[in-house]
């Protein structure tokens, strides 16, 4: 599966830069090829040993990227010997976006940026006027609130493109290994 991994931008790249009276998002994305080809979805589920192996995969395929992927746009917008590969016609474009927004402590929430906590996540947040991307945005926060740590996502999809049922089913899903990963860690 080809996804749109978007992050913050703010790593270091140039030894030294000091971007602590910056402002805003540096945001980046990069497209990473996720593998879980062999993979059982049902032991993955059920919290067993699949875990181990998903988690060790997926997460060396994202360690793998080089800068953690900020590298790509500025080889894809500004480089003119490597852009025409990057967008051709044959070239193969994410249909899946998703952004981990970072943990926030409870207090932290309704603050400039921070996510409302009365957001209803399902689809929630999105200007339905506002196209998208992609098929699928998914985007996600921790917030540590008094019942402990807690995985809120936001699922945004355009109307005409798929529908609320199929989106829940896939969302569902998504919830089910989520689920399985915190019994496995648990």
């Amino acid at each position: 599966m080809l996804v749109d991994l978007e992050g913050h931008g703010r790593e270091e790249v140039v030894g030294g830069a000091d971007l602590s009276r910056s402002v805003g998002w540096f945001t980046m994305l990069a497209p990473v090829r996720l593998d879980v080809g062999g993979v059982d979805p049902v032991a993955v589920r059920a919290g067993g040993p699949a875990v181990d192996a998903l988690v060790r995969r997926i997460r060396d395929l994202v360690r793998a990227l080089p800068d953690g992927g900020i590298g790509y746009g500025l080889l894809r917008h500004l480089n003119p010997e490597t852009a025409a590969r990057l967008t051709g016609p044959d070239v193969a474009h994410p249909q899946v976006l998703f952004n981990y927004l970072g943990r926030f402590d409870g207090s932290e929430l309704g603050g400039d940026w921070a996510p409302a906590p009365e957001v209803d996540v399902f689809g929630g947040g999105a200007d339905p006027g506002m196209p998208l991307s992609r098929p699928i945005e998914l985007n996600a926060v921790t917030v540590d609130g008094a019942g402990g740590p807690e995985l809120r996502a936001t699922w945004s999809w355009p109307e005409g493109v798929l529908t609320e049922p199929d989106v829940r089913d896939l969302a569902d899903r998504w919830r089910a290994m989520v689920e399985g990963l915190v019994r496995r860690a648990a």
